[in-house]
């Protein structure tokens, strides 16, 4: 079994704002089949980038380059004890994968490693 390669995981800068952009616009249209609005999206990351409190992005680079974005934000759910994740792939087949469990799960293609 090949091992796909171990990401890093970094928090986000100002620098990283059009590439969370692009995912986010990126998630929408798949999941929702909604197209947002660049005018719109891009001021909404760069608030959180610039104000910790209302969330904080992650990337995710394999080989240094940016393969997928988590965003955690503080909407608390009092009946599932979790604060709320959200995750975009940017690169096909590449995906980081959170949920209440204190691990990040990185898939590329079939191959998975748990972290």
């Amino acid at each position: 079994m090949v091992l796909a390669p171990v990401p890093t995981v970094r928090e986000a800068t100002l620098d990283d704002a059009r590439f969370l952009m692009e995912g986010n616009i990126t998630m929408a249209m798949e999941s929702e089949s909604h197209k947002l609005d660049e005018a719109v999206v891009g001021p909404g990351v760069e608030a959180v980038l610039r104000d910790p409190s209302k969330g904080r992005f992650f990337i995710a680079e394999v080989d240094g380059e940016q393969a997928a974005q988590l965003l955690i934000t503080f909407e608390w759910s009092d009946w599932r004890l979790i604060s709320s994740f959200q995750e975009a792939p940017i690169k096909p087949a590449m995906s980081l994968v959170s949920n209440s469990a204190p691990h990040i799960k990185y898939q590329r293609g079939s191959d998975v490693v748990l972290g």
